[in-house]
């Protein structure tokens, strides 16, 4: 997020937020054509059909653009309820999950660039610091991280590397599964040492979430008719 948008009582003109937009897609959509080092100033400009000294009345340069972005992307995530004095369970688990995948879906083209196109995978690895930094502020905030037997910033860094690698995957593929789908799949793929660690008892009869897109209709019930 910007530091302008911040301000207390001053909201963005919508003139500026329209422009600031026009820039950042017309970057997101060069990255791919161009590779980011290729790209210049005028290139920008051109794509966003405006001109010089208005990209410069907004962003230093393109790194300047492109770290906007990311952080005004990876700042949702810092709104998603962290379990913080809550007594950890599966079902609260997986809803942070979904979020943690809507997030995605909500972001798709952002993140198919980011995790697809080498010429920009220097700032990917600072996507991926933000949600370990993430994942430790939430580690520090509960009461069970001390008896974790795997050192916290091990745990972490393989929950976000796991984490990225199923968002690429999923973005990659047009996310063919929804959410919920994909949030129970990370849980199963990962739950044994998320409940080893956190001393998690799963849950006797929990509903395996293998819901698809809503347009997958189960044809069980229409055989019986």
């Amino acid at each position: 997020m910007d530091n302008s948008s911040k301000k207390i009582g001053r909201k963005l003109d919508p003139r500026v937020i329209r422009t600031r937009k026009l820039l950042r897609d017309a970057i997101m959509t060069l990255i791919p054509e161009k590779g980011f080092d290729a790209i210049t100033i005028q290139d920008i400009t051109h794509r966003a059909t405006l001109n010089h000294a208005t990209f410069y009345l907004h962003y230093r340069d393109k790194d300047d653009l492109l770290m906007k972005i990311i952080g005004s992307v990876l700042e949702e995530i810092n709104s998603i309820p962290a379990p913080a004095h809550l007594t950890p369970d599966e079902d609260t688990i997986h809803a942070i999950f979904v979020a943690l995948f809507d997030h995605v879906a909500h972001h798709a083209p952002f993140y198919r660039v980011m995790l697809l196109e080498p010429s920009v995978s220097p700032y990917t690895q600072k996507i991926m610091v933000h949600i370990e930094q993430i994942g430790m502020n939430w580690l520090s905030m509960g009461e069970r991280n001390q008896d974790m037997q795997t050192p916290p910033e091990l745990f972490i860094s393989f929950m976000s590397a796991a984490y990225l690698g199923f968002i690429k995957w999923w973005v990659i593929n047009d996310m063919p599964y929804s959410s919920d789908y994909m949030a129970s799949q990370f849980m199963r793929l990962t739950i044994s040492g998320i409940f080893s660690e956190f001393g998690i008892r799963p849950a006797s009869k929990r509903k395996t979430a293998n819901s698809r897109r809503s347009a997958e209709v189960s044809v069980k019930d229409t055989t019986s008719l």
